[in-house]
């Protein structure tokens, strides 16, 4: 069985900010900047988003807040009847002028389990309950909101004893503290660590940061392999658990070679632009992922006869292999526009 249920939109002050039912189901209506997630019984969970960190604070409290939404829900939805589609409801304003809109989903797709010789319908995702209000403080307006994932959504009402006020109590408090890094490329309180974050501190977005980054590498040209040392200052910005980089570096690839039974090493220089891009909350599910990115680089100096002159290099894309360290790039290398391309693997270790 499957079924998923949304509320979104419930104001907490009784002015209605402007909306159409149109917009109902549309996203979250502002930046989320931070997020956090609390670990409930049973495998389920609660998720906090914010546009500001000390609207904490500002949160209504959520046994009230959880009594409302569990007195409403058989109004709209038969609780003893199986449901095989998702179903979505929408609140805005929690008065008695409030306005509802229900949706129903289409997905019609049956599971089953074949238990001592028995046929019994099985449910594959979680209920949903998201509630998303405004919080008005010093003359602004935000927004915040609130995510249950429930084995089923009548396990809200169990959770309407105070648990849920005294975990956000418990961040307020502690959400400055320190911060573990776990399995899965999660973040935990380490005094509370039933209180997880996609990043330390839950902080989601709005950084910019100028970053050193140096590695070695190793790459293929036609029949050879060579080494390169690079060194480079990248720019990373994060918005939304979203960062991009933009990165300058310079290469020195090393040719080694005997002329006159003495060993002599040429060295060729590269600048390289790149652009990149990904998910900070992105986590290593399989031992290789590929992100978005792309260089391009150009032979500023050479020595001996390893590269043509006017030689370039275009990378696209990059794969993690397990860690964010140790990257593989595809690329080509070519003379002038596009002429005598050869094709390139390039791994690199960063330190």
């Amino acid at each position: 069985m499957k079924k998923m249920l949304a509320m979104v939109l419930i104001c907490t002050t009784s002015a209605l900010y402007a909306q159409t039912p149109g917009d109902f189901f549309q996203t979250f209506p502002g930046d989320v900047t931070w997020q956090f997630k609390i670990i409930l019984d049973r495998g389920e969970s609660m998720q906090v988003e914010l546009m500001h960190i000390d609207d904490l604070q500002h949160l209504p409290n959520l046994d009230s807040l959880v009594a409302i939404v569990t007195s409403d829900i058989p109004q709209f939805v038969d609780t003893s009847e199986q449901v095989l589609h998702g179903r979505r409801l929408a609140y805005i304003g929690i008065g008695s002028d409030r306005q509802v809109m229900l949706r129903a989903g289409t997905d019609r797709n049956e599971y089953f389990l074949s238990r001592d010789g028995r046929m019994e319908l099985l449910k594959m995702d979680e209920d949903t309950v998201t509630v998303t209000g405004v919080i008005k403080t010093g003359g602004a307006t935000r927004f915040y909101r609130l995510s249950f994932f429930l084995n089923d959504f009548k396990n809200l009402r169990l959770y309407n004893n105070g648990q849920l006020q005294q975990k956000i109590v418990l961040l307020m408090q502690q959400k400055n503290g320190k911060w573990l890094r776990a399995e899965d490329g999660s973040f935990h309180l380490k005094d509370n660590p039933g209180i997880t974050a996609p990043t330390p501190a839950g902080k989601a977005g709005g950084t910019s940061m100028l970053l050193l980054r140096p590695s070695i590498d190793i790459q293929n040209y036609r029949d050879r392999f060579v080494p390169s040392i690079t060194v480079g200052l990248a720019i990373t910005k994060q918005r939304n658990f979203t960062y991009q980089e933009y990165g300058l570096s310079s290469e020195a690839h090393f040719r080694f070679a005997k002329i006159n039974d003495k060993d002599k090493i040429f060295v060729q220089s590269f600048l390289t632009l790149s652009y990149g891009r990904g998910k900070t909350t992105s986590k290593m599910t399989s031992p290789v992922k590929l992100f978005p990115f792309i260089s391009v680089s150009y032979l500023t100096r050479s020595k001996g006869d390893l590269y043509e002159k006017n030689t370039f290099r275009l990378g696209v894309g990059r794969f993690f292999l397990g860690n964010n360290s140790t990257k593989l790039e595809p690329a080509i290398y070519m003379n002038d526009v596009f002429k005598n391309i050869t094709p390139s693997l390039r791994l690199v270790q960063k330190f």
